[in-house]
């Protein structure tokens, strides 16, 4: 109890890295490396932190005692708490370079969950969050839009293609689709029906672009 009351002080000093801390602590004896102002990782997240908290350690007491308050006053509404120095933590977070250090949900938290998506946020997010927000949500946007672009091209290939392979294989078939009225109706109609397809997947990634 005592090592997830420090964490928790830890992410209370201003001008610390979360996601340092996190890694930090889950690791053996990492708590108590960062009480000492010691870290195992060597880094620029870790010196900045490791100074943030030299600097605070004058408020140390204070801020283990509003940790206590907002975690008694959490459970007491009904949340429960997670942190890196739990088994319960989410497997998958601790695989993320910035994995947060701890977690306050509803509900249960089951082995199964292991393969779920975790989706971690604030209803007051920095600017700096919401920029890197933006910038994940229009990459995936666009992984989204390459792959649909992917898609159609094939898709659009397709007919060519297997047009190509058939007139090899039996030639005599395939100069009816020109040679015959009915025969162009039909390339005709494909024609049209390729072009609508491909039209539909374009305005879906445009609009799914905005």
């Amino acid at each position: 109890m005592a090592d997830l009351i420090d964490l928790l002080s830890f992410c209370r000093v201003r001008e610390v890295t979360w996601s340092f801390i996190a890694r930090e602590a889950q690791r053996p004896g990492g708590v108590e490396r960062l009480l000492a102002g010691d870290a195992s990782e060597r880094s620029l997240e870790a010196e900045t932190t490791l100074r943030a908290l030299a600097a605070a350690a004058s408020s140390a007491d204070e801020r283990r005692s509003w940790v206590v308050e907002v975690v008694e006053r959490a459970r007491a509404d009904g949340y429960r708490l997670t942190t890196v120095l739990d088994d319960d933590y989410p497997v998958n977070l601790r695989l993320v370079q910035n994995l947060p250090p701890f977690l306050f949900y509803m509900g249960e938290l089951r082995p199964d969950d292991a393969y779920s998506v975790a989706v971690v946020g604030t209803r007051q997010p920095s600017a700096e969050g919401v920029i890197r927000a933006r910038k994940a949500l229009r990459l995936k946007a666009r992984a989204l839009s390459a792959e649909a672009k992917v898609s159609a091209g094939v898709l659009a290939a397709l007919p060519f293609l297997v047009g190509g392979a058939m007139y090899v294989i039996n030639r005599d078939l395939m100069v009816s689709l020109y040679a015959d009225p009915r025969g162009r109706f039909m390339v005709g109609v494909a024609f049209l029906s390729l072009l609508t397809g491909l039209t539909i997947m374009y305005v879906m990634v445009k609009r799914a672009m905005r």
